[in-house]
């Protein structure tokens, strides 16, 4: 289990990190919306 879910944090990560280098605030704002209400 743990090694499924490790691999699953680390697809997870880096499809974030794809999708924040080409719009990080909105992916900002999906994952923390109370946070990016407080930035903008």
């Amino acid at each position: 289990f743990l090694p499924l879910l490790l691999v699953l944090s680390a697809t997870t990560f880096s499809a974030l990190v794809m999708a924040a280098s080409h719009s990080p605030h909105q992916i900002i704002q999906n994952i923390f919306p109370v946070a990016g209400r407080q930035i903008s």
